[in-house]
């Protein structure tokens, strides 16, 4: 990537290292997983259904 390209000046390359992720897959709770699927699923449920909300600088 061109350091000078403007783009991409609020972006992060993150690489993690193969050990670490071999700790995530290996977790093998499958509780912990069935939960960690729901609350995926979940996080922005009905977004479209939101709507506005007021604050101190407006809607």
């Amino acid at each position: 990537m061109n350091p000078t390209d403007a783009s991409a000046d609020d972006t992060l390359d993150l690489h993690l290292p193969d050990e670490f992720l071999a700790l995530l897959r290996d977790v093998g709770d499958d509780r912990a997983q069935a939960a960690g699927a729901r609350a995926r699923a979940d996080l922005l449920d009905g977004l479209a259904d939101w709507g506005p909300v007021s604050t101190p600088v407006g809607v």
